[in-house]
């Protein structure tokens, strides 16, 4: 869209017009792509996050693509998967949403974590490039789901995380 109310469908290369596909067999995202979430890094730098589930390691992973403009895609690979053994976030990383923090630059990331029981809770992480080396930013979640009363008591997922206008230390999620 030019204009953001009128859209034209595209076209990609791959055989279905898809711009973006799944991994080669044996691939960490071979099995399926879910939850695109694509951030606008400057001119001519578009990066896509996603998640898959890896099936050799047993994890859902979120993994990165970058592209000129945001119609060829790079695969750059998983770049976050589970935490450890009892870990909120053990069985692995989804529904990833990435926003540049405008007050230093560094890219801040809300994550779904799936725990062995199979409940969900939401996480962070943060990465100074927004490309590797992600940093989760504590051991436990920053949002999980609410004792077996409330409402949201089965877990908490697909989080949105948004900075605020006039001050940059404040966050919505």
């Amino acid at each position: 869209s030019q204009d953001g109310r009128h859209w034209a469908r595209i076209e990609g290369e791959h055989h279905s017009g898809a711009l973006f596909d799944v991994g080669s067999d044996g691939e960490w995202d071979s099995l399926f792509i879910a939850s695109p979430k694509v951030v606008y890094h400057g001119a001519g730098d578009v990066r896509m996050y996603y998640h898959s589930f890896d099936a050799e390691k047993g994890h859902f992973a979120v993994g990165i693509a970058r592209s000129r403009d945001g119609i060829k895609w790079v695969k750059l690979g998983k770049i976050m998967g589970g935490g450890g053994n009892g870990m909120f976030d053990e069985l692995g990383v989804m529904n990833a949403h990435v926003v540049k923090n405008r007050k230093d630059g560094k890219y801040v990331m809300a994550y779904e974590g799936v725990a062995a029981d199979g409940k969900r809770s939401v996480g962070l992480a943060v990465s100074s490039d927004g490309l590797k080396e992600w940093r989760k930013f504590q051991d436990g979640p920053a949002l999980k789901q609410s004792e077996e009363d409330g409402w949201d008591w089965e877990g908490v997922g697909s989080p949105c995380l948004v900075q605020m206008d006039g001050d940059a230390d404040e966050w919505r999620l």
